[in-house]
This record gives C-alpha cells, structure tokens and sequence, in this order.
C-alpha cells in the first residue's frame, strides 16, 4: 500500500493527526512486545546457563575431592596415612589460599581503577 493511496484530500486534519497517533501507538506497543520476548527469552537461556554452570562446578568439586583422595592413598605408603593427609590437606589450603590472595590482589587493582 503507497501513501498515496492511504491519502484522501478532504479527511481532516484531526482524523489524519488521529491515525498518526494510533500508527505510533501500534508500533510502540508492537516494540514494547518485541522487547518483553527478548527478555522471556534471554532469561530462559541465562537461567540454562546457570544451571549447567552449577552442575559442571559440582562436577569438578567432586573430581577434586577424589584426587585428594586418590593422592592421600598413594603417599600413604612413604608418608604413613597421617602424614599423607597432612601433606595433601595443606597443598590444598596453600593453593587455595594463593588463589584468594591472587584474586584479592586483582579485586584491589580494579577498584583502583575505577576510583580514579
């Protein structure tokens, strides 16, 4: 349909300024639809993500636990079992405690960062 044709020369000028607003008002609710399935949409996928996030994360905890395990088994014999969980415990708490000074340390940079 061109705008010719929608054209008619003796409608008024309140019924052409009328149809304008209602075109606008069409479309404004038509993108506001758009936006409302953009967001339904989105939300499902981040929640998917989440999920299959956690399920990898507990996947991995549980590997870790397991090769904690498996190495308290294998130094046993050279260690006696207390001394192998010793040693395993505390490789575990230094890295992890490496880990949190490392992020720490990279929290304090970009606060800086944005502070000035």
């Amino acid at each position: 349909m061109t705008p010719e044709a929608d054209y008619d020369a003796d409608e008024p000028l309140s019924a052409v300024v009328s149809r304008l607003v209602e075109t606008g008002r069409s479309y404004a609710e038509a993108e506001i639809d758009k936006q409302k399935l953009r967001a339904v949409l989105l939300g499902s996928g981040l929640r998917t993500i989440a999920i299959l996030c956690v399920v990898a994360l507990i996947l991995l905890f549980g590997a870790l636990v397991t090769l904690m395990i498996g190495l308290v088994f294998a130094l046993a014999p050279f260690l006696t079992p207390l001394g192998a969980t010793a040693l395993v415990s505390l490789l575990g708490i230094g890295i992890a405690a490496l880990l949190l000074w490392l992020a720490r340390n990279r929290a304090v940079a970009l606060f800086r960062k944005i502070a000035g």
